[in-house]
């Protein structure tokens, strides 16, 4: 019962884990599209900024 017990637990945490490193995944995609826009924006705006 223990063993079936633990077995358990570590399933749990590797579960868990997992979550974490999706969440991690998707914040950093996120971060990197949301910043390939800003990006973009700056290309666009630094021009007028010359003239």
């Amino acid at each position: 019962m223990l063993k079936i017990v633990r077995q358990t637990e570590v399933l749990l945490e590797r579960r868990v884990e997992a979550n974490e490193r999706a969440d991690a995944l998707h914040s950093l995609e996120v971060t990197e599209s949301t910043w390939g826009e800003w990006e973009q924006a700056m290309l666009e705006w630094k021009p007028l900024q010359v003239r």
